[in-house]
This record gives C-alpha cells, sequence and structure tokens, in this order.
C-alpha cells in the first residue's frame, strides 16, 4: 500500500495549526458546524480541550509536502468521547480523525495505523471514541473486527454543545490487542469473495509493518 503519502506525528506549532484548521473544514463541510462557529484561526470551538499536554497530533503528507489528513491521541483521566468520566488506566481516545476532499482511503489508515503503532509504544489497554457516519462506514469496510461500533448513533451535542442539533456519532471501542487480530480474524470469515478477505490481510500486514 505503498502510495507516497507519509504520516508522522506533528510538534510544529504551525503544523498543528494547519490540522487544526484542516479539522475545522472537514467539520464545517460535513455539515456538523456552520462556518461561522470556527475561531478566527479557522480552528473548532473546542481546538484546546483536552490541553496540548494530553494530546499526540498527526498527520498525513502528500508527495508534495501538502497536509491531507490529520488526527489526534487524547490521553488522561477522562476523555471526550466518555463525556468527562473517568476511562480507567490504558484507556485511551482516537479522535478528530479528519481529511481533505481529495486524499485517497489510504491517509485514513495511515492514521490509522499511526494510533496503534503510539498505543503499542505507550503500553494502552484500551481505545473508546465517538466515530462520524462516514467515517463508520470506512472502518466498518477497512477495519472490520478491530472495534466494536454502537449501531445506536448519540447527538454529538453531548460531547460537544457547538455542534448542530441534528448531528450525530457513533459510541465505539476496541482492545489494543485485539485490533490486528480481530481484522485478521474478519477476514478468515470471509467467504465468496476472495478479493476482499485479500483486501483484509492486506490492511493487518500494512497496520503491523514498521
Amino acid at each position: 500500500m505503498d502510495s507516497g503519502f507519509r504520516c508522522r506525528s506533528l510538534t510544529d506549532p504551525a503544523e498543528i495549526a494547519a490540522a487544526k484548521r484542516l479539522q475545522g473544514r472537514a467539520y464545517v463541510r460535513q455539515g456538523h458546524l456552520p462556518p461561522e462557529s470556527l475561531t478566527r484561526d479557522g480552528f473548532l470551538p473546542w481546538h484546546d480541550d483536552p490541553p496540548a499536554d494530553r494530546v499526540t497530533w498527526f498527520g498525513v503528507f502528500g508527495a508534495g509536502g501538502d497536509l491531507v489528513a490529520t488526527g489526534r491521541m487524547i490521553t488522561g483521566d477522562r476523555l471526550p468521547a466518555l463525556l468527562g468520566r473517568p476511562g480507567g488506566p490504558g484507556v485511551v481516545e482516537p479522535a478528530g480523525l479528519a481529511k481533505e476532499p481529495g486524499a485517497p482511503p489510504v491517509a485514513t489508515l495511515l492514521i490509522v495505523r499511526a494510533f496503534y503503532r503510539d498505543s503499542l509504544r505507550r503500553g494502552d489497554r484500551r481505545w473508546v471514541m465517538t466515530v462520524a457516519p462516514a467515517l463508520r462506514t470506512t472502518l466498518c469496510r477497512v477495519v472490520p473486527g478491530a472495534i466494536t461500533i454502537d449501531p445506536r448513533p448519540v447527538a454529538m451535542r453531548e460531547q460537544f454543545p457547538d455542534v448542530r442539533p441534528e448531528a450525530y456519532a457513533y459510541p465505539a471501542s476496541g482492545e489494543v490487542a485485539g485490533f490486528v487480530p480481530g481484522i485478521r480474524s474478519f477476514a478468515a470469515s470471509v467467504g465468496g469473495d476472495d478479493a476482499y478477505r485479500r483486501f483484509l490481510y492486506g490492511v493487518a500486514d500494512f497496520l503491523e509493518a514498521e
């Protein structure tokens, strides 16, 4: 799946600002927020919550150096996906996965792989998150068996009061240790679609690749 796109953690303030603007554009484009709700810098209203010392940003860059996708990993005792409730030891939140309209599907996979590697490095136990409908569709197709997505949506306003009342997302969670094995197990159960089964094994290999 080598596509010329590369993912890495973001530490430069200008790159993090670009990632926040990308997220802002994505939320507006998907109808979650009106444009005027963004900050003067183009950031989401909650861009600094949780504080920076609990967040690791990742970005995917194209061959020309342009940022095309981003996401952030949130650590700490209280996580937005749990509405501020304690998550327990080793529980973290992959969040804010967004990409530009022309970014290929591999950009999403690169962010997911960065999340996965980050969790393995830190020794995380479990992921909790909320996923928007478009991302839910992608995850169900690309990493089935890796996480469990609740079929019942929740109003995004429970987590982010600034979003439109009709915006919704799906709670999801999964064990870090079972992420890739879950994809392989699902792939083994796929019958009658050899191409899709090979694709899923390829995804699992990609996520484990150094």
